[in-house]
């Protein structure tokens, strides 16, 4: 575990990230009407809030984690690699996303965005997944989980709050989970993740003021995936994969949900609908919050049964 005279020095990290996204959103709020970065309700069937909404979360979440980042980099020098690497993959993540979110890309593109993001983190940050530790099949599974991850999030940001709060809630899970393993990257990347993400949910919970956009619910999922795959680096721990799984299992279980729906009704997987999880639940009278705080609920439960397992 870190040793306990640096543990005041990581929980700075998550109260900068924290302030940091409070005092930034509000004024990316502004940006974002002024240079109409906004998510218009134009399509009634896909879109369910009623007016023009900020769409430019990917800034402050990005912005709050950069802070943190500058201060990991002033006492943790020795991860200097890692934690530039993973600002890169995030930054080509967000800018990619931003693109989509202003002009739309085509999704043969936002695949060429997450596949450079994914070779950063694995040829910079030198982090797979070692199930089966031979080249050939960890680099291949890494891409897989990290596109997975970056896609999940993506699809699960569709009422006020859900992604930000999953995320948060993910990244409590991993905190605890990587200060029991003593792994110092994953512990500080989770950290900065959990002060963010709490930092904006103020902003982005129903009635949100702000989204995520494309923008940024690449941007947790891209840190989610980094996560997981630093928990399954273990050589042959099929515990470990199967824990990093079980943090993620809300956003998992709604995509694949997703696209075994689409598939069989011979649809493109990346053609929206507002059949996911949460629409189920809103369908049965849920509210946008009841629904959000469903979602953070089960991914406690499951959080906790991983902590359960990494400690057995």
């Amino acid at each position: 575990m870190p040793s306990p005279d640096t543990l005041p020095n990581y929980f700075l990290i998550p109260i900068v990230s924290f302030g940091a996204a409070v005092l930034s959103t509000p004024f990316i709020i502004k940006v974002a009407h002024k240079y109409s970065i906004v998510d218009k309700p134009s399509d009634p069937l896909l879109k369910i809030h009623k007016h023009p909404t900020p769409a430019l979360g990917g800034l402050a979440i990005l912005f709050s984690l950069c802070v943190s980042w500058v201060l990991i980099l002033f006492f943790q020098e020795d991860l200097r690699q890692e934690v530039l690497g993973v600002f890169l993959a995030s930054c080509i993540v967000f800018l990619f996303g931003l693109y989509d979110d202003i002009k739309e890309l085509k999704p043969a593109l936002r695949i060429v965005g997450q596949l450079i993001a994914a070779m950063i983190v694995i040829f910079i940050c030198k982090i797979t997944v070692n199930l089966i530790p031979v080249w050939y099949v960890s680099i291949p599974l890494t891409v897989i989980y990290l596109m997975l991850a970056m896609n999940s999030i993506n699809l699960l940001d569709g009422i006020d709050g859900i992604a930000t709060g999953t995320t948060l809630v993910a990244s409590l899970g991993f905190t605890l989970i990587f200060f029991f393993l003593g792994n110092l990257l994953g512990v500080l990347i989770s950290l900065t993740l959990l002060g963010a993400t709490i930092g904006f949910l103020i902003y982005n919970f129903n009635p949100a003021r702000i989204f995520l956009g494309d923008n940024g619910s690449t941007v947790l999922g891209l840190l989610l995936g980094v996560l997981a795959v630093s928990l399954s680096s273990e050589p042959f721990s099929l515990k470990h994969f199967v824990i990093s799984i079980l943090i993620l299992a809300i956003p998992f279980l709604d995509t694949s949900s997703a696209v075994i729906r689409r598939l069989l009704r011979h649809r493109s997987i990346f053609y929206g609908d507002r059949d996911h999880l949460y629409d189920w639940l809103m369908k049965k009278g849920f509210s946008q919050r009841q629904t959000s705080l469903f979602a953070f609920f089960f991914g406690l439960l499951f959080a906790a049964l991983g902590i359960l397992l990494i400690s057995d």
